[in-house]
Order: structure tokens, then sequence, then C-alpha cells
């Protein structure tokens, strides 16, 4: 929505050209004032919300979102961004369900379909992530990271050559996709074709050098090429043992967090309903409100509990991942520097260029 306000236009202006060089500070100074001279300025709001979800402050950014729907509930983009902040804050159900309000309203948004799959990926829902992510390359057939969701997806069900063939289809979109190349190399290190592994791994490094797993399957490929051992193979066990720890732990975090929201409303109703019966202009209804207080203080009793027994399960998880990084590290340190050997001498192998 635009604004009859020309001073609050000629601000927006300003706040967009501060995006366009990234100067993303300046753009929200610029769009606040927008916002000041024209509080109804849905699309100023939006914009603030890129702004902020650039500098990776996803709050406000969703605050933005937020209003920016309220003043237009029918644009698809609020809603993706949203999603997208929602997304990164971790907060993986408000991101499905605004990608799905996105999808409502446009079924052609290959982007909504794409970060719905996933952020299903990421629950392992895999079945609903291929799902999503086959239908955002059937609208889009060039969009890479599409292709490498279902990849994913495709992981998660077993399908290693399926998932071989979406990774290799979103490197040949996108040829500096680190993470792509990385998946496809540990789908080749499952399928023990360590020399197409360790060809992948070292591409990935070169794009991302900072990615330190990726980094140490290199060197599980090298170790495994070299000398296979079951060292190497009792590592990768677990390693996916602290891998599903860490999901665990996820969860874990994620009932805690809705422990802690319910019994915040559960207060919330506990207060309100005192508030009401002594605000009662009646015996009765100040009988009517004090019947609900009763219930609610049950219900934050209730939530309570509930805290306890999400925060004791976080507990177990946190012992869980430390025993199963424990468990990892008996075998790490042997593999690692036979790897490193090994590494050496494929190289000492290798003809001079």
């Amino acid at each position: 929505m635009e604004t009859t306000n020309k001073a609050a236009a000629e601000a927006y202006e300003k706040g967009l050209e501060a995006i366009k060089n990234e100067d993303f500070k300046s753009a929200i100074i610029d769009l606040t004032i927008a916002l000041k001279l024209d509080p109804k300025y849905a699309n100023a709001y939006y914009k603030r919300g890129n702004a902020y979800f650039s500098l990776e402050k996803y709050q406000e950014a969703i605050t933005d979102y937020t209003k920016a729907i309220d003043l237009n509930p029918k644009e698809v983009n609020f809603y993706c961004n949203r999603g997208a902040a929602y997304h990164n804050s971790h907060m993986l159900p408000e991101a499905i369900a605004d990608y799905t309000k996105a999808i409502d309203l446009n079924p052609k948004d290959a982007f909504a379909f794409n970060n719905r799959g996933a952020a299903y990926c990421i629950l392992h829902k895999a079945t609903e992530a291929l799902a999503d992510c086959t239908k955002a390359v059937e609208i889009n057939p060039k969009y890479a990271i599409a292709y490498f969701n279902r990849g994913k997806a495709y992981f998660f069900l077993e399908k290693a050559p399926e998932g071989i063939a979406d990774f290799t289809k979103a490197i040949e979109l996108d040829s500096t996709c680190a993470i792509a190349y990385s998946s496809r190399g540990y789908e080749y290190y499952k399928l023990e074709k360590y020399i197409e592994a360790i060809t992948d791994y070292t591409k990935a490094i070169e794009l991302n050098p900072r990615d330190s797993l990726t980094h140490y399957y290199l060197k599980l490929a090298y170790g495994a090429l070299v000398e296979p051992e079951e060292s190497v193979t009792d590592l990768c066990h677990a390693s996916f043992a602290v891998s599903q720890a860490l999901n665990a732990q996820f969860k874990a975090k994620c009932r805690l967090e809705d422990a802690w929201a319910s019994e915040a409303k559960a207060k919330a109703w506990a207060t309100e309903t005192k508030a009401n019966a002594k605000a009662a202009q009646s015996a009765d209804i100040s009988n009517y409100w004090l019947t609900h207080a009763k219930d609610a203080e049950v219900e934050v009793e209730i939530a309570k509990k509930n805290v306890f027994f999400a925060a004791d399960t976080l507990a177990i998880a946190f012992r869980e991942v430390a025993s199963a990084i424990s468990a990892k590290n008996k075998y790490c340190f042997n593999v690692v520097a036979k790897s490193d050997l090994a590494e050496d001498a494929a190289k000492a192998k290798a003809p001079n260029i």
C-alpha cells in the first residue's frame, strides 16, 4: 500500500536507496521517519522488516512484517518474509503457517513452497518436504536451492540416487552452491565412492573454507579410501548418534519453550479473571469470574508442572548429547590422525603439475 503523504514517500525512497546500497542501518532510520509521517504505510513496515532481516534482527523483522500484514493481509510477500524470519528464529511451526498462507494467496509461489519444504526437512518430515520442493521446481525449473532441498528430503528418505541427481542439478544451476557439493559428497561417501566424495568435499571447501564439518568428512573420506577400518565406521555411527542426540535436545528445548508460553498464558488469564472479579458490578458477576479464576489457578499449576517436566527432559537431552560426543571422541583422534597420513600419501602419489 502506497502513501499520499509526500514527505513519507520521500523518506521511503531514501530508505529503498539505502537498502539497495546495503546500508541497512540508514534504511531503518529513513523508513522509521516515513512511518512516523504515515503510521499506516504497510510497504514501509515491510521494507524496514527487510532491513532488520538483513541485519539478522529477526524479532524486529517479525514485528514489522506483522504490522504490514495487519495493514494489508492480502500481500503474499509479507507472509513469505515473516515466514523466513520465523524460520531463522527456529520458530518452524509459525514459519510453516506463514508459508502456507502465502501459498493459499498464490499457489504459484515457488519461494513459499521451497521454504516450507526446507522447514519440513528440518523437522524430518521428509515426505511433506519432498512434495513441496517438487512443486517448487515444477513452478520454477531453474530454482537451484529447491533442487538442493529436495535432495535433502531424498536423503532423509534414504534414496541416495535421487538425492545425488538433485544435488547435481542444483550444482548445474548454481556452481557456487557449496552445501550442494558437500551434501552430494556425503551421499557418495555412504555409497563408498570415496574418490567422488573427496572431489566434492574439496570443491565445497574451496567455496566455503570455514566449513569445519566438510573438512572433517574430507579426512574421513581419505582415511576410508587409503585404509578402511572399523574405527571409521564406528566414528560415523558415533557422529550419527551425536546428530540424533542434538535433534532430541532441540525438540526438548522447543517443548520447554511451549511450556513456558503456556505458563505465561495461564498466569495472564488468572490475573485477568481476578481483576474482572474485583471490578464486577454485582455479586453474581463477581462469583462468575471467581470461578474462572480458580480454574485459571489450576491451569497455572498444571503449566508449572509441564515446565518442570520439560526442563527435566531437556536436562536429560543435554546429558545424552554430552555422552554421545564423548563416545564419538573415542574414535575421532585416531581416525583423523590416520586420515592425515592417508591424505599425505594420496597427495604424494599425484603427479607434479
